[in-house]
Protein backbone atom coordinates (compact mmCIF):
# COMPACT_ATOMS: atom_id res chain seq x y z
CA UNK A 1 0.00 0.00 0.00
CA UNK A 2 1.56 3.31 -1.06
CA UNK A 3 1.88 6.08 1.49
CA UNK A 4 1.19 9.05 -0.81
CA UNK A 5 -0.66 10.86 1.98
CA UNK A 6 0.77 11.89 5.33
CA UNK A 7 -0.49 9.83 8.31
CA UNK A 8 -2.69 12.66 9.59
CA UNK A 9 -4.73 12.73 6.39
CA UNK A 10 -5.23 8.99 5.87
CA UNK A 11 -8.02 8.61 8.43
CA UNK A 12 -10.40 11.19 6.82
CA UNK A 13 -9.81 9.63 3.40
CA UNK A 14 -10.60 6.16 4.76
CA UNK A 15 -13.71 7.42 6.53
CA UNK A 16 -14.90 9.07 3.33
CA UNK A 17 -14.33 5.81 1.42
CA UNK A 18 -16.34 3.80 3.97
CA UNK A 19 -19.22 6.30 3.93
CA UNK A 20 -19.19 6.25 0.13
CA UNK A 21 -19.50 2.45 0.09
CA UNK A 22 -22.37 2.62 2.59
CA UNK A 23 -24.21 5.24 0.51
CA UNK A 24 -23.60 3.22 -2.65
CA UNK A 25 -25.12 0.16 -0.97
CA UNK A 26 -28.27 2.07 -0.01
CA UNK A 27 -28.63 3.48 -3.52
CA UNK A 28 -28.18 0.07 -5.17
CA UNK A 29 -30.75 -1.47 -2.80
CA UNK A 30 -33.20 1.24 -3.83
CA UNK A 31 -32.54 0.67 -7.52
CA UNK A 32 -33.17 -3.05 -7.04
CA UNK A 33 -36.52 -2.27 -5.47
CA UNK A 34 -35.69 -3.91 -2.14
CA UNK A 35 -38.33 -3.11 0.47
CA UNK A 36 -38.68 -4.12 4.15
CA UNK A 37 -42.03 -5.69 3.30
CA UNK A 38 -40.24 -8.27 1.16
CA UNK A 39 -38.93 -9.84 4.36
CA UNK A 40 -42.41 -10.68 5.67
CA UNK A 41 -43.01 -14.41 5.06
CA UNK A 42 -46.19 -15.76 3.51
CA UNK A 43 -48.66 -17.85 5.48
CA UNK A 44 -46.95 -21.21 4.96
CA UNK A 45 -43.54 -19.67 5.53
CA UNK A 46 -44.79 -17.98 8.69
CA UNK A 47 -45.93 -21.33 10.11
CA UNK A 48 -42.56 -22.90 9.33
CA UNK A 49 -40.75 -19.95 10.88
CA UNK A 50 -42.93 -20.20 14.00
CA UNK A 51 -42.17 -23.92 14.37
CA UNK A 52 -38.48 -23.26 13.83
CA UNK A 53 -38.18 -20.52 16.46
CA UNK A 54 -40.29 -22.47 18.92
CA UNK A 55 -37.61 -25.15 18.76
CA UNK A 56 -35.18 -22.64 20.26
CA UNK A 57 -37.15 -22.77 23.51
CA UNK A 58 -37.08 -26.57 23.67
CA UNK A 59 -33.74 -27.84 22.27
CA UNK A 60 -33.45 -31.61 22.03
CA UNK A 61 -31.64 -33.47 24.79
CA UNK A 62 -31.84 -36.83 23.04
CA UNK A 63 -32.57 -38.22 19.59
CA UNK A 64 -36.13 -37.42 18.57
CA UNK A 65 -36.10 -39.74 15.56
CA UNK A 66 -35.21 -43.40 15.24
CA UNK A 67 -31.52 -44.30 15.47
CA UNK A 68 -29.84 -47.72 15.61
CA UNK A 69 -29.71 -49.28 19.09
CA UNK A 70 -25.91 -49.00 19.28
CA UNK A 71 -25.81 -45.40 18.04
CA UNK A 72 -24.16 -42.80 20.31
CA UNK A 73 -26.35 -40.44 22.27
CA UNK A 74 -27.15 -37.02 20.88
CA UNK A 75 -24.57 -35.31 23.07
CA UNK A 76 -21.91 -37.87 22.18
CA UNK A 77 -22.64 -37.28 18.49
CA UNK A 78 -22.42 -33.51 19.01
CA UNK A 79 -19.14 -33.86 20.93
CA UNK A 80 -17.59 -35.96 18.14
CA UNK A 81 -18.84 -33.54 15.46
CA UNK A 82 -17.51 -30.59 17.47
CA UNK A 83 -14.09 -32.21 17.65
CA UNK A 84 -14.02 -32.73 13.88
CA UNK A 85 -15.20 -29.16 13.32
CA UNK A 86 -12.37 -27.80 15.47
CA UNK A 87 -9.73 -30.04 13.92
CA UNK A 88 -10.59 -28.98 10.37
CA UNK A 89 -10.68 -25.29 11.35
CA UNK A 90 -7.33 -25.37 13.14
CA UNK A 91 -5.66 -27.45 10.44
CA UNK A 92 -6.92 -25.13 7.69
CA UNK A 93 -5.80 -21.96 9.44
CA UNK A 94 -2.43 -23.44 10.43
CA UNK A 95 -1.76 -24.53 6.86
CA UNK A 96 -2.81 -21.11 5.59
CA UNK A 97 -0.44 -19.34 7.99
CA UNK A 98 2.53 -21.43 6.86
CA UNK A 99 2.19 -20.06 3.33
CA UNK A 100 0.56 -16.68 4.00
CA UNK A 101 3.45 -15.12 5.95
CA UNK A 102 6.12 -15.75 3.27
CA UNK A 103 3.72 -14.61 0.55
CA UNK A 104 2.94 -11.45 2.55
CA UNK A 105 6.63 -10.53 2.71
CA UNK A 106 7.18 -11.31 -0.98
CA UNK A 107 4.20 -9.19 -2.01
CA UNK A 108 4.69 -6.28 0.41
CA UNK A 109 6.09 -3.04 -0.98
CA UNK A 110 8.28 -2.51 2.07
CA UNK A 111 10.26 -5.64 1.18
CA UNK A 112 11.35 -4.27 -2.19
CA UNK A 113 11.39 -0.52 -1.60
CA UNK A 114 14.55 1.03 -3.04
CA UNK A 115 15.53 -2.19 -4.82
CA UNK A 116 15.89 -1.65 -8.57
CA UNK A 117 16.75 -5.21 -9.57
CA UNK A 118 14.72 -7.34 -11.96
CA UNK A 119 13.60 -9.49 -9.02
CA UNK A 120 12.19 -6.44 -7.25
CA UNK A 121 10.19 -5.54 -10.34
CA UNK A 122 8.53 -8.90 -11.04
CA UNK A 123 8.48 -11.00 -7.84
CA UNK A 124 5.98 -8.77 -5.96
CA UNK A 125 3.75 -8.49 -9.02
CA UNK A 126 3.56 -12.25 -9.57
CA UNK A 127 3.17 -12.81 -5.84
CA UNK A 128 0.24 -10.41 -5.59
CA UNK A 129 -1.30 -12.06 -8.67
CA UNK A 130 -1.00 -15.47 -7.00
CA UNK A 131 -2.52 -14.08 -3.80
CA UNK A 132 -5.45 -12.66 -5.79
CA UNK A 133 -6.00 -16.01 -7.53
CA UNK A 134 -6.00 -17.87 -4.20
CA UNK A 135 -8.75 -15.73 -2.74
CA UNK A 136 -10.78 -15.42 -5.94
CA UNK A 137 -12.43 -18.86 -5.66
CA UNK A 138 -14.83 -19.26 -2.75
CA UNK A 139 -14.11 -21.96 -0.21
CA UNK A 140 -17.47 -23.66 -0.73
CA UNK A 141 -16.92 -23.95 -4.48
CA UNK A 142 -13.55 -25.50 -3.65
CA UNK A 143 -15.34 -27.84 -1.26
CA UNK A 144 -17.52 -29.06 -4.14
CA UNK A 145 -14.50 -29.51 -6.40
CA UNK A 146 -12.46 -31.39 -3.80
CA UNK A 147 -15.51 -33.43 -2.83
CA UNK A 148 -15.78 -34.64 -6.43
CA UNK A 149 -12.04 -35.20 -6.77
CA UNK A 150 -11.07 -36.61 -3.37
CA UNK A 151 -14.33 -37.55 -1.68
CA UNK A 152 -15.39 -36.98 1.91
CA UNK A 153 -11.84 -36.82 3.19
CA UNK A 154 -10.84 -34.46 6.03
CA UNK A 155 -8.00 -33.31 3.80
CA UNK A 156 -10.50 -32.13 1.19
CA UNK A 157 -12.26 -29.96 3.78
CA UNK A 158 -8.97 -28.59 5.11
CA UNK A 159 -7.74 -27.65 1.62
CA UNK A 160 -11.07 -26.06 0.71
CA UNK A 161 -10.76 -23.71 3.69
CA UNK A 162 -6.98 -23.25 3.62
CA UNK A 163 -6.47 -22.10 0.02
CA UNK A 164 -8.67 -18.96 0.07
CA UNK A 165 -7.62 -18.26 3.67
CA UNK A 166 -4.00 -18.23 2.49
CA UNK A 167 -4.80 -15.55 -0.09
CA UNK A 168 -6.82 -13.44 2.34
CA UNK A 169 -4.22 -13.66 5.11
CA UNK A 170 -1.35 -12.90 2.73
CA UNK A 171 -3.10 -9.81 1.37
CA UNK A 172 -3.99 -8.41 4.80
CA UNK A 173 -0.61 -9.29 6.33
CA UNK A 174 1.18 -7.56 3.45
CA UNK A 175 -0.89 -4.41 3.95
CA UNK A 176 -0.21 -4.46 7.68
CA UNK A 177 3.52 -4.76 7.01
CA UNK A 178 3.35 -1.77 4.68
CA UNK A 179 1.38 0.21 7.27
CA UNK A 180 3.85 -0.50 10.09
CA UNK A 181 6.11 2.26 11.35
CA UNK A 182 9.32 2.49 9.33
CA UNK A 183 11.60 4.02 11.98
CA UNK A 184 12.78 0.70 13.52
CA UNK A 185 13.37 -0.70 10.03
CA UNK A 186 15.41 2.33 8.95
CA UNK A 187 17.37 2.34 12.21
CA UNK A 188 18.42 -1.28 11.70
CA UNK A 189 19.39 -0.65 8.08
CA UNK A 190 21.47 2.36 9.13
CA UNK A 191 23.29 0.12 11.60
CA UNK A 192 24.27 -2.19 8.76
CA UNK A 193 21.56 -4.87 9.05
CA UNK A 194 20.44 -6.67 5.91
CA UNK A 195 17.02 -6.00 4.42
CA UNK A 196 15.70 -9.37 5.66
CA UNK A 197 16.99 -8.73 9.19
CA UNK A 198 15.49 -5.25 9.26
CA UNK A 199 12.13 -6.61 8.12
CA UNK A 200 12.08 -9.45 10.65
CA UNK A 201 13.22 -7.43 13.65
CA UNK A 202 12.12 -3.93 12.72
CA UNK A 203 8.91 -4.14 10.69
CA UNK A 204 7.37 -7.46 11.76
CA UNK A 205 7.25 -6.71 15.54
CA UNK A 206 5.38 -3.46 14.81
CA UNK A 207 2.80 -5.25 12.68
CA UNK A 208 2.62 -8.41 14.79
CA UNK A 209 -0.20 -7.32 17.19
CA UNK A 210 -2.50 -6.49 14.26
CA UNK A 211 -1.44 -9.65 12.42
CA UNK A 212 -2.25 -11.78 15.48
CA UNK A 213 -5.59 -10.01 16.00
CA UNK A 214 -6.61 -10.62 12.41
CA UNK A 215 -5.47 -14.24 12.64
CA UNK A 216 -7.82 -14.80 15.58
CA UNK A 217 -10.64 -13.34 13.53
CA UNK A 218 -9.82 -15.68 10.65
CA UNK A 219 -9.87 -18.58 13.09
CA UNK A 220 -13.48 -17.73 13.87
CA UNK A 221 -14.16 -17.62 10.13
CA UNK A 222 -12.49 -21.01 9.71
CA UNK A 223 -14.67 -22.41 12.48
CA UNK A 224 -17.83 -21.19 10.77
CA UNK A 225 -16.53 -22.48 7.44
CA UNK A 226 -15.83 -25.88 8.98
CA UNK A 227 -19.39 -25.91 10.32
CA UNK A 228 -20.83 -25.12 6.87
CA UNK A 229 -18.80 -27.93 5.30
CA UNK A 230 -21.28 -30.25 6.99
CA UNK A 231 -23.91 -29.12 4.47
CA UNK A 232 -21.71 -30.71 1.77
CA UNK A 233 -21.54 -34.01 3.66
CA UNK A 234 -18.36 -33.52 5.72
CA UNK A 235 -18.91 -34.93 9.24
CA UNK A 236 -18.88 -31.62 11.14
CA UNK A 237 -21.58 -29.98 13.24
CA UNK A 238 -23.26 -28.72 10.10
CA UNK A 239 -24.02 -32.24 8.90
CA UNK A 240 -26.07 -33.04 12.00
CA UNK A 241 -27.90 -29.75 11.66
CA UNK A 242 -28.65 -30.38 7.98
CA UNK A 243 -30.02 -33.87 8.61
CA UNK A 244 -32.17 -32.65 11.49
CA UNK A 245 -33.48 -29.75 9.40
CA UNK A 246 -34.38 -32.07 6.50
CA UNK A 247 -36.40 -34.20 8.95
CA UNK A 248 -38.16 -31.15 10.37
CA UNK A 249 -36.61 -31.85 13.76
CA UNK A 250 -36.20 -28.23 14.81
CA UNK A 251 -35.38 -28.91 18.50
CA UNK A 252 -32.36 -30.95 17.36
CA UNK A 253 -31.46 -28.22 14.89
CA UNK A 254 -31.30 -25.76 17.77
CA UNK A 255 -29.19 -28.14 19.84
CA UNK A 256 -26.58 -28.10 17.09
CA UNK A 257 -26.95 -24.33 16.71
CA UNK A 258 -26.43 -23.83 20.44
CA UNK A 259 -23.29 -25.96 20.25
CA UNK A 260 -21.96 -23.68 17.49
CA UNK A 261 -22.94 -20.53 19.41
CA UNK A 262 -21.17 -21.83 22.52
CA UNK A 263 -18.02 -22.46 20.46
CA UNK A 264 -18.13 -18.99 18.95
CA UNK A 265 -18.61 -17.33 22.34
CA UNK A 266 -15.67 -19.26 23.79
CA UNK A 267 -13.51 -18.31 20.82
CA UNK A 268 -14.54 -14.65 21.02
CA UNK A 269 -13.77 -14.38 24.74
CA UNK A 270 -10.47 -16.20 24.33
CA UNK A 271 -9.35 -14.17 21.31
CA UNK A 272 -10.36 -10.89 22.97
CA UNK A 273 -8.27 -11.75 26.03
CA UNK A 274 -5.28 -12.72 23.87
CA UNK A 275 -5.59 -9.51 21.79
CA UNK A 276 -5.55 -7.44 24.99
CA UNK A 277 -2.39 -9.21 26.15
CA UNK A 278 -0.69 -8.66 22.79
CA UNK A 279 -1.50 -4.95 22.78
CA UNK A 280 -0.52 -4.38 26.43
Amino acid sequence: MKHDLPPGRRQPVRLFALLSFALLGVLVAGLMGLMPGDLIPRESGARTAMDFFQGALHPALQHNNWVPPNAPSLFEAIAAATQRTLLIAFAALGLALVFALPLAFLGAECTWKGNTSLWARWVPKFTRLGIALLRSVHEYLLALLFLAAIGLSPGAGVLALALPATGILAKVFGELLDEAQTRPFLALENLGATRATALLFGTLPRALPDIAAYTFYRLECALRGSFILGFFGFPTLGLGLRLAFEEGDYPTVWTYLYALIALMVIFELSSAAMRRRLRS
